[in-house]
């Protein structure tokens, strides 16, 4: 799905052709080449099997590579552990915070920033593909 600013993929189990969830990039902005990233995996039996990071790599190998974005920003909430791991095994690296910014009951939590730029990653599908047609 394209709507102005933002591409929606979907995450899908090839063999059960399956939805687990989906993965996007929003408020792009070509001039400045940065987008935000974001991604839900729905279905809790996919957790942890590696379908987030992999989806987070295609996105990124996407955005750097097809949209030719310097800079690709996420926020995630510090108690997504899981998902914090994810995106620095993908390259994001911590760029700051906003202390507190969740409230859950009695628990508060920071909002973490994460980015990653172009020259810090290194493609996984689309430039090895572009290389070969040489």
């Amino acid at each position: 799905m394209i709507k102005r600013g933002t591409q929606i993929f979907a995450i899908i189990d090839k063999e059960k052709d399956e939805l687990i969830g989906n993965c996007s990039l929003f408020d792009i902005d070509h001039l400045n080449r940065k987008a935000e990233f974001g991604i839900f995996i729905g279905n809790k039996t996919y957790w942890g099997k590696g379908y987030g990071t992999e989806a987070t790599k295609l996105i990124l190998d996407y955005g750097f590579n097809i949209l030719n974005l310097n800079s690709i920003m996420l926020r995630v909430y510090s108690y997504n552990k899981r998902g914090i791991r994810s995106y620095e095994k993908s390259g994001f690296k911590v760029i700051g915070s906003h202390r507190e910014a969740k409230i859950i009951g009695s628990k508060k939590y920071d909002e973490i920033y994460m980015d990653i730029l172009a020259d810090e990653f290194e493609s996984v599908y689309i430039r090895k593909v572009m290389e070969s047609k040489k």
